[in-house]
């Protein structure tokens, strides 16, 4: 019972990390920017 605690509080504190990272955008690299200047074709 002692043991059940922990990783039930670690799993919470990976899904805190992992809202942080999605609403800052970490998550997604391989998304570009909305307004990408270079694929709007201006030379």
């Amino acid at each position: 019972m002692d043991q059940a605690a922990p990783m039930g509080q670690a799993a919470i504190v990976k899904r805190l990390f992992e809202r942080i990272e999605d609403e800052a955008g970490i998550g997604c690299p391989a998304c570009p920017p909305a307004d990408d200047p270079p694929s709007m074709g201006y030379r």
